[in-house]
């Protein structure tokens, strides 16, 4: 009779078992490379290469025009031409190339770091999706837009959530408000105006004609004992050579801006041969215009606050506004008080001898009695009401 050999049914099992668990596992793994494959797609930021890789991807030289949309505010149009970087939204007004130069570096080397959001819900609440932001920044050159990113919320300080156009990816970027200015004014070149003192050789104004001398200037039509006084001609002329504007109205003239009756006008004569010349004018408030309309029975109270002038240069189609102590400076010029202020006489200069006051020469003349004289080292100084008499 044969042995009869039973096969145990434990290694089966077991190998059973051990392939089962291979199969797992290399479910699982596969599982891992679709999501990393899946999350390298979506964003590259995740990689440490993606982080260190630009936000917005554009040339800086190839940029000729900048677009800054701001929620509650006129769109900001900059645009690079032969003169350089003009405010379009001011009716081409010069530009700060070095704020504008500034801005465009900065967005370039914006890095895309980690982003905090991707989903649809996230976009619009944290104000960057296409239809719902804060704000909006476009570079365009060549005739094309060479890059944009839409502008969110806060994120911090000097911080705010951004998003680059056609991706779905948000990041935390460091730019402040200050960073993107969204009035126009804000980009407008204050030194336009600005001139070195050597350049300015003649100054005309109201009755004053300067001109630039050997160690100093000189007044025209001076009189025999009348001399100039030039740290004060030289005060004037860094005056005229160092004004600033408020903001700029346009290059459109309106009434209100009184031209054609202005406070004062000058002319500059200048070493490159220019004679520019300036028109300050009172920029008429809404109630001087409620003033000038009544028939004069009623006066118009003033209103409080400050007064604002406008400026004209004849080189340039601009009219901007100035505030008052710009121009209080220089309407305060004359011809006399640049002149050096003769001095006083000893005799000017010696104090008078107080006399009794009229109601102690009274009272002398009822008792017969003259009134005991004041000792000089008792006067009162002379700006003293009274003099006291004796007790």
């Amino acid at each position: 009779m044969h042995a009869t050999t039973i096969a145990n049914p434990k290694p089966t099992a077991a190998a059973g078992l051990g392939w089962g668990l291979v199969l797992v596992l290399a479910g699982l793994l596969a599982a891992q490379i679709a999501l990393a494959l899946f999350l390298g797609l979506r964003g590259a930021g995740l990689s440490p290469a993606g982080r260190d890789a630009p936000l917005v991807a554009f040339e800086p030289t190839k940029a000729e025009r900048v677009r800054i949309e701001q929620r509650g505010l006129d769109a900001v149009v900059l645009e690079r031409g032969e003169k350089g970087w003009q405010v379009q939204s001011l009716s081409g007004f010069p530009a700060s190339a070095a704020r504008v130069d500034a801005l465009i570096e900065r967005l370039a080397g914006l890095k895309r770091g980690l982003p905090v959001a991707t989903s649809q819900d996230a976009l619009a609440r944290l104000k960057v999706a296409d239809t719902d932001y804060e704000g909006r920044l476009s570079i365009e050159g060549g005739g094309k837009e060479l890059a944009a990113l839409y502008l969110g919320d806060a994120a911090g300080v000097r911080r705010r959530f951004v998003r680059t156009a056609g991706e779905g990816a948000v990041y935390e970027a460091e730019l402040s408000p200050a960073d993107i200015p969204g009035k126009a004014d804000d980009w407008a070149d204050r030194a336009v105006l600005s001139l070195d003192e050597g350049d300015i050789q003649r100054i005309e104004l109201p009755g004053i004609t300067l001109e630039k001398a050997e160690g100093g200037w000189r007044l025209a039509d001076l009189k025999d004992g009348e001399a100039l006084d030039q740290p004060k001609a030289a005060d004037l002329a860094r005056r005229l050579g160092s004004l600033n504007f408020v903001s700029v109205l346009g290059a459109e003239a309106k009434p209100e801006y009184g031209q054609d009756a202005p406070a004062i006008e000058w002319r500059l004569g200048l070493a490159s041969g220019d004679t520019p010349g300036y028109r300050l004018s009172r920029l008429k408030t809404e109630a001087d215009q409620a003033t000038a309309a009544t028939d004069g029975t009623a006066e118009t109270p003033k209103p409080k606050g400050p007064e604002w002038y406008v400026l004209k240069v004849s080189d340039r189609p601009h009219y901007l506004k100035v505030a008052s102590y710009t121009a209080e400076g220089l309407l305060g010029a004359t011809r006399e008080g640049l002149l050096v202020k003769p001095q006083a006489s000893p005799e000017e200069n010696s104090p008078e001898v107080p006399t009794a006051a009229p109601g102690h020469a009274e009272q002398a003349g009822e008792t017969g009695t003259e009134p005991s004289p004041i000792p000089l080292g008792e006067a009162k100084t002379p700006d003293a009401e009274t003099v006291q008499g004796p007790r």
